[in-house]
């Protein structure tokens, strides 16, 4: 009757230690989620945030490399010669700098 006594309490302690660790691991499990979805969303702002950034830049540089075709098609129309390409229009059109 003893042994008996003896084993229904260490199993019984056994279920307890068995589910305190089961609790705990998926309570970790949950906060880890939790902290990695935050940083991924953190993470997306910011992309989404350099990539418009990015964007905004290409469109003002191409913007600027449209008015300068758009000038030097003009001067060339107006059959002004002296007129010099500026750098980043001879670097669009690939003509010699010299």
């Amino acid at each position: 009757m003893k042994l008996r006594m003896r084993t229904k309490f260490l199993l019984s302690m056994l279920l307890i230690s068995a589910s305190l660790t089961s609790t705990s691991l998926l309570l970790v499990r949950h906060s880890i989620q939790r902290q990695v979805r935050k940083e991924i969303f953190a993470d997306l702002q910011n992309s989404v945030a350099t990539f418009r950034n990015f964007q905004r830049e290409r469109e003002l540089t191409l913007t600027h490399a449209a008015d300068l075709l758009a000038d030097l098609r003009f001067h060339q129309l107006r059959g002004d010669h002296r007129h010099r390409l500026p750098h980043e229009v001879a670097v669009l059109t690939g003509e010699h700098v010299g």
